[in-house]
């Protein structure tokens, strides 16, 4: 059975919320020392309290001038981030952009690629032949696709295609 959450606007509960500070240490030099990472553990333990509580950093000793400075600048500037993230972000969304259109193209043409180049999807050579159809359509030299895996995969459809044709009865 599945659960539905009535208000899809409410905040995820912290998971750390109701857990002594005792024992999220405990956890936190547990993980440390599991990982090999016992060389920032006062950082981790930081990271700890203020991801139990993101006001921690108000009430504790263990955090310095230095680090209540960033901890504030990063509330009163949540979206000052720099540049190649940016960036990052920008070049991943319009790449799956450019993406999802390829593939609705793509999808899109299979329905006319049948009438189109006279393909009887009727026959297992047929219906075969449709799926790689877009594939085996792209010009292998094409310039744009050197060294891309969508060149790689129109050689290699190009040559099961031949093969497929010699090796075939139909």
């Amino acid at each position: 059975m599945v659960r539905t959450v009535p208000n899809v606007d409410a905040k995820l509960e912290n998971p750390l919320r109701g857990i002594s500070q005792k024992h999220l240490m405990a956890d936190v030099e547990v993980f440390a020392r599991e990982r090999g990472l016992t060389h920032i553990l006062p950082e981790l333990k930081k990271g700890a309290l203020v991801a139990q509580d993101p006001d921690a950093y108000l009430h504790f000793d263990i955090f310095t001038y230095d680090d209540r400075f960033v901890l504030e600048d990063e509330v009163r500037h949540k979206w000052r981030q720099t540049g190649t993230l940016y960036y990052m972000v920008i070049m991943s969304s319009l790449a799956a952009a450019v993406q999802g259109m390829d593939e609705a193209v793509i999808n899109g043409a299979q329905l006319i690629y049948p009438g189109q180049f006279g393909i009887d999807i009727h026959t297992s050579y047929g219906s075969w032949l449709l799926l790689c159809n877009p594939v085996m359509l792209a010009d292998p030299s094409n310039e744009s696709m050197v060294g891309t895996e969508e060149n790689d995969f129109c050689y290699l459809s190009d040559l099961i295609h031949h093969v497929h044709l010699v090796c075939s009865d139909e």
